[in-house]
């Protein structure tokens, strides 16, 4: 773009930039259902299931997929395997294109300063990073309807006079479709309403009238329909039940025919988009101060405000939406990023005028605030761990560990000034010699590149060091292992539903011995073997538990505590402490909060 002199050179550098920083997490073990499911749908295209992937337990991919092609392609090329790592190469790869788009578009519009400031402030916001390596489809949709909200702006604002964009945006939107269904038309369409009746009313109607917009649908409708048509001829009536409880029945509330899945109240996504972006997100009332005084300069306004009307429209549809998912803000971010970085970037000067003076004086404040809280925290934390030990804590209310994990993790790099926390404390210092030249200089470029460098120097902690060893102390795959290792050939079962996470880690499904409202499951013959949690053991009749007894016992952090495998036998052979094989070691005790050699990945 002519915002740079050198475009190629500039994109490959911020290119590469984003894939180091946004790789950090990336073969962190898999947690919970969603990504171990979704590795088995790109599994399922490697292994050559084109048209319709399916998991180990022959569910159907929910999703168009695209995202599992794509995946299924890369881990093709990789060995054939899925593993952490190439089921979210695509994510990360789409992060990193849309960061690098993200600096494009913004420098075009608003000058080089706010596009880089946009760069490294979506860079550093935890809600967009941290998705950045999941084997999920919302990345990858985000990256094509972010582009053709980009792509739209000249031609809604009747300045395109190039043909090749209506074709470009039907291509995209209908990739889109192929990722996560209709909302990826849904999305850019209202936003783009939205932005012609901001304009003017009439504006909004002759632009219906106009035969790109059609175009355009057209176009990503027939692309959808190249999967969707044999999909639905070749998976029937259960794959129609699937469409419908995507696309319908997750928007509808249940007293309207929806499904009443993740129902809940109108206020989530606003908090979690909140929430997201901390603690860029304190920034708001600036913002909103800059927009409602007209603060912008001409140049920048009307971009900011286009990227904004996209973020609310996000907001609006999502919240409106009965099923209210965290990754659904995830299409906001970028956007957000653009706004916020303008609010130091595009203010008019001087700053003579009231509304200007206020957005400014709130804008420097709040920067300065973050920081010193940032600061003072991380001092906070050091302090505890050096010297918290000498003082009698509890007498204050105070834990001398915290129950959260992620705090524990946090704590402990603490205690050992391990390098990531060295990192945060240069940044916090970076930071505060920032906004102190900021205020000596009355120059806003240095209180954003203090937020940014703490913000980004926050995530990196989270990303490459805390959210990875959470993981690992949460993940049943080192209990999967040594399991598969005891049960051999034998049968192995969990208690009821579907456990994705063991069963992609055993490499096959693991069945339910309970289906229904059963209590006493019908099973081969002994001996066999049981995967189970304490509270699982409840829903098994009290003559079938007498029967079992536990071969080893696996330390992994949840809610759900300390799974366990267990081995049934027939009643003739069994010891009087059923619970406990005798002569047994239980050589998984000490296995999965910090894994041995044996268990290296």
């Amino acid at each position: 773009m002519s915002a740079f002199e050198r475009p190629f050179r500039v994109g490959a550098f911020a290119f590469l930039l984003a894939l180091a920083v946004l790789a950090q997490g990336i073969n962190a073990p898999f947690v919970k259902d969603a990504e171990p499911q979704s590795a088995q749908w790109v599994q399922s295209v490697a292994d050559g299931r084109i048209l319709i992937p399916l998991d180990y337990y022959g569910q159907m991919d929910r999703k168009p997929p695209l995202f599992y092609w794509l995946s299924g392609a890369i881990t093709a090329a990789s060995g054939g395997r899925a593993n952490e790592v190439n089921s979210r190469a695509v994510s990360w790869l789409a992060a990193a294109a849309l960061s690098v788009e993200v600096l494009f578009w913004s420098a075009a519009q608003m000058g080089v300063a706010s596009g880089w400031l946009a760069f490294f402030l979506l860079l550093g916001t935890y809600g967009f990073a941290s998705r950045a390596t999941l084997a999920l489809t919302d990345m990858l949709l985000t990256f094509w309807i972010f582009t053709v909200w980009c792509l739209l702006y000249p031609k809604l604002e009747d300045r395109d006079a190039s043909r090749w964009r209506t074709p470009a945006a039907g291509i995209l939107l209908g990739l889109g479709v192929l990722t996560k269904g209709p909302v990826a038309i849904v999305l850019p369409a209202i936003a783009a309403g939205l932005w012609l009746l901001f304009r003017k009313r009439s504006r909004a109607l002759a632009t219906l009238k106009r035969g790109w917009p059609w175009a355009i649908l057209a176009i990503a409708v027939a692309l959808g329909a190249c999967w969707y048509v044999p999909a639905s001829i070749a998976g029937g009536a259960h794959f129609f039940e699937i469409f419908v409880k995507e696309n319908y029945g997750h928007f509808l509330p249940r007293a309207m025919g929806g499904t009443g899945e993740a129902a809940r109240p109108i206020y989530y996504i606003a908090l979690r988009m909140f929430g997201g972006m901390m603690p860029i997100s304190f920034l708001l009332p600036a913002l909103l101060v800059a927009l409602w005084t007209g603060a912008f300069d001409e140049r920048a306004r009307r971009p900011a405000l286009y990227q904004l009307t996209f973020a609310l429209t996000v907001l609006i549809f999502f919240s409106v939406a009965s099923a209210k998912r965290d990754d659904y803000i995830l299409p906001a971010l970028p956007s957000l990023a653009i706004g916020f970085a303008a609010l130091f970037t595009a203010l008019k000067k001087p700053a003579a005028e009231r509304g200007i003076r206020w957005a400014t004086l709130l804008r420097d404040v709040t920067v300065a605030g973050i920081v010193a809280v940032m600061a003072l925290g991380i001092f906070v934390a050091w302090l505890f761990e050096a010297f918290g030990a000498r003082f009698n804590l509890a007498r204050f209310g105070i834990q001398a560990r915290p129950d959260n994990l992620t705090a524990r993790i946090f704590l402990e790099h603490a205690r050992s000034f391990s390098p990531a926390f060295a990192m945060m404390v240069i940044a916090a210092t970076a930071a505060m010699a920032l906004v102190w030249m900021g205020h000596r200089r009355r120059s806003a470029g240095f209180f954003g590149a203090a937020l940014a460098t703490l913000s980004l120097a926050g995530v990196l902690l989270f990303t490459a060091s805390l959210r990875p060893e959470a993981d690992v102390r949460r993940t049943v795959e080192f209990a999967a292992r040594d399991a598969m290792r005891i049960v051999g050939d034998q049968p192995f079962y969990i208690v009821a539903g579907r456990n994705y996470e063991l069963s992609y880690y055993c490499g096959k499904a693991i069945p339910p011995l309970l289906t229904g409202r059963r209590r006493t499951p019908a099973v081969e013959k002994p001996p066999l073997y049981i995967f189970a949690y304490n509270r699982d053991l409840g829903r098994l009749g009290g003559k079938f538990r007498k029967r079992l007894m536990r071969v080893a016992s696996y330390r992994v952090a949840g809610g759900a505590g300390p799974p366990s495998l267990y081995m049934m036998m027939p009643e003739m052979h069994m010891p009087m402490n059923h619970m406990e094989m005798p002569g047994m070691s239980m050589p998984g005790t000490h296995r999965g909060l910090k894994p041995g050699p044996m268990h290296a990945k």
